[in-house]
């Protein structure tokens, strides 16, 4: 009976334990300033923290379970949803301008672009140990700055920016991986289906 309990329980574990994050895979800087850079995480970010030409992204929470709808300048957020979340920035010593884009390996199915919201979703979607700074138009304005995700590949974040004090941020929400068993995870649940089936037969 122990035994009959136990296998299934190994095989959730192992189908479980597969999920893989969804990331900042690649970019470029195709005008402007600057060359695309991925970073680990910061101490802080937000608020002329970096002083770099560079078109900068890291990756923050992932597999967050989305409990409220919310709606973003782009997309949004659909409740009982997993997101990733990642942080994708321009923060320039001197005012300069930069056309870029950034690809992930989850499909982007929201961006956070103004103060608002990128305020409003710091808490449960930030890295965890860096601090997020607010001040004023560390969002895009409107009338500068442009970000989309591209029509063809849905993974791709395209940007047309000029970066001011603070700098520009945004936050890209991609859906979360799938789990995926390993292999070996399932080797094992095979030898775990074939060995019930002959416990069956011998009883």
């Amino acid at each position: 009976m122990l035994k009959n309990m136990f296998l299934p329980a190994v095989a959730a574990t192992l189908l479980l334990g597969g999920a893989a994050s969804a990331a900042v895979v690649d970019g470029s800087v195709t005008s402007g300033s600057g060359v695309f850079t991925k970073i680990a995480a910061p101490v802080e970010v937000g608020n002329n923290n970096h002083d770099s030409p560079d078109l900068l992204a890291f990756d923050e929470m992932q597999g967050v379970l989305v409990t409220s709808a919310m709606a973003l300048e782009i997309g949004g957020l659909t409740a009982g949803t997993r997101v990733d979340s990642h942080f994708v920035f321009f923060d320039a010593l001197t005012k300069s301008t930069q056309t870029g884009w950034v690809s992930f390996s989850g499909t982007i199915v929201g961006v956070a672009t103004s103060d608002a919201s990128l305020n409003a979703t710091d808490a449960m979607f930030g890295a965890a140990g860096t601090i997020y700074n607010t001040p004023t138009y560390r969002g895009l304005e409107s009338k500068t700055d442009k970000a989309a995700i591209d029509a063809v590949d849905g993974s791709i974040l395209t940007l047309d920016w000029a970066s001011l004090s603070p700098g520009d941020y945004v936050r890209v929400f991609t859906l979360a991986s799938i789990p995926v068993p390993a292999a070996g995870s399932l080797m094992l649940l095979g030898l775990g289906a074939a060995g019930i089936a002959f416990r069956r037969k011998k009883s």
